[in-house]
């Protein structure tokens, strides 16, 4: 397998680790029980959203996550003159509901501008 492929498949799969960790820690095979989803620390709950579009506001990225569940804080990352970085934070009321996130939105849209 030359390096580049084999580096390739190695950054592929460090964001399925993230995911398969979160997913075992839930009480799936192999995980650790969890605590109540209030308990959830933040750490776990939020989500780092990249590659949005620089037209979408703080309301626009709520409407695309909400459908998952409850979202407690999403905030826009912007530059000194307010203007977007194309990437987003994602705080959601449980450890759960961002990781339903996380396998539905994960690769799934290619936005216009970012």
């Amino acid at each position: 397998v030359p390096a580049e492929r084999a580096e390739g498949q190695d950054q592929r799969s460090e964001s399925r680790l993230l995911l398969r960790h979160l997913l075992q820690e839930e009480g799936r095979p192999g995980g650790a029980e969890r605590p109540a989803q209030h308990e959830d620390p933040p750490r776990e709950r939020k989500l780092f959203i990249g590659m949005v579009s620089k037209r979408l506001n703080e309301d626009d990225i709520k409407k695309m996550f909400a459908a998952f569940g409850g979202i407690e804080e999403c905030s826009v990352l912007r530059d000194d003159n307010g203007i977007s970085r194309g990437c987003a934070f994602v705080t959601f009321t449980s450890r759960s509901v961002a990781a339903t996130a996380i396998k539905a939105m994960h690769h799934s849209q290619t936005m216009e501008g970012c």
